[in-house]
């Protein structure tokens, strides 16, 4: 019985990991040179959407460059793609980033969208 709920306990506890992600952020939003950005971490994948912010369109076709900055200091160059689910266009990474240091966590977009051109800066922590 007492191996068990010894079980139960530790299967509880890796449950409670699984969902409770690390590395997960808040949905964040800035605006600058006329681009609105909405960014995410989770499970070590930016995901960054783009808005017109004059128009409310989203914005479906940029280059991006992501320097991620570890709480170490740490410098990954990252790339973003423009991937389509359901109805909505983000642009993400194309594999996990480590992110293995606990502590603050710094994400510098530079974005060119058409005409638009946007710099951004996030922060998200890892526990």
């Amino acid at each position: 019985m007492k191996m068990v709920k010894g079980f139960m306990i530790l299967l509880a506890a890796f449950f409670v990991m699984a969902v409770a992600s690390p590395d997960a952020s808040a949905l964040e939003a800035a605006k600058n040179g006329g681009i609105t950005a909405l960014f995410e971490v989770s499970h070590g994948v930016i995901d960054l959407k783009l808005v017109d912010s004059a128009t409310r369109a989203p914005i479906t076709k940029a280059d991006i460059e992501a320097v991620v900055l570890s709480p170490a200091g740490k410098k990954t160059k990252v790339e973003l793609v423009s991937m389509k689910m359901d109805n909505a266009v983000s642009f993400m990474n194309t594999k996990a980033l480590e992110l293995k240091d606990v502590g603050e966590y710094t994400y510098k977009f530079s974005v060119a969208a058409g005409k638009k051109k946007g710099k951004f800066t996030f922060k998200s922590a890892a526990r």
